[in-house]
């Protein structure tokens, strides 16, 4: 036996988002882009690997498990980006979804349009990124969310000298910055700097289980 087991939704988005400046439209000029790429996957798939059991696995409308076994549970979801493309295809579990939220059992978070690590190459797409995110969330839920802007010195760079955060600074956003570095001049220099928080510690030390708790801690 030979079993493949498929992420339907993790395909389906990493189509979407390999068409995403070339998207494919049918006649009726729907964006057929996520379709077309999972599909192929599918294909490539049967013809390359030739399984003779496959197995594509689908989120399931409506609530999971966890809130049966977990009333507490809440989801987390962040990019208003996502919460367009949700709304624009699957508008059943849009409304879900905001009934979840007036419930409590959905934190909208991330106040950004789209996640920072993505493609940010300058300190004003960052601040758009932010401010286009913040600005669809209070307008589509009332919701106005908090934003930190987290740098961290971890591999050297332009953050070694502080002029990365002092460049963000420069643009007064209305989020702290928090400039983690090991350098105690680059922390002296950010602390007379507009609104920026920062932190002196030994970070190349910690691994990355470490980093994450440490980041939070700090925020």
């Amino acid at each position: 036996m030979k079993l493949f087991l498929l992420d339907a939704y993790a395909l389906i988005y990493r189509a979407y988002y390999a068409f995403i400046k070339n998207p494919r439209y049918n006649s009726k000029g729907e964006n057929t882009s996520a379709i077309l790429g999972f599909v192929n996957t599918l294909e490539d798939v049967l013809r390359n690997m030739q399984p003779t059991h496959l197995g594509v696995a689908f989120d399931p409308h409506g609530g999971t498990f966890r809130h049966e076994k977990y009333p507490d549970y809440k989801f987390n979801f962040e990019g208003s980006y996502r919460y367009e493309l949700m709304k624009e295809y699957y508008p059943e579990m849009w409304e879900k979804m905001k009934a979840y939220i007036a419930e409590g059992k959905w934190n909208v978070c991330g106040s950004a349009f789209e996640n920072g690590d993505v493609n940010v190459p300058s300190p004003e797409a960052l601040f758009r990124n932010i401010l286009y995110g913040n600005k669809y969330f209070e307008k589509t839920f009332g919701i106005d969310l908090a934003t930190a802007i987290n740098m961290v010195n971890l591999y050297g760079g332009s953050l070694e000298t502080g002029k990365t955060a002092s460049l963000i600074s420069r643009y007064r956003p209305n989020a702290p910055i928090i400039a983690i570095t090991d350098n105690k001049q680059t922390y002296n220099y950010l602390s007379l700097e507009w609104n920026i928080l920062p932190i002196y510690t030994k970070i190349k030390d910690m691994d990355i289980f470490e980093l994450d708790l440490f980041l939070y801690q700090c925020i």
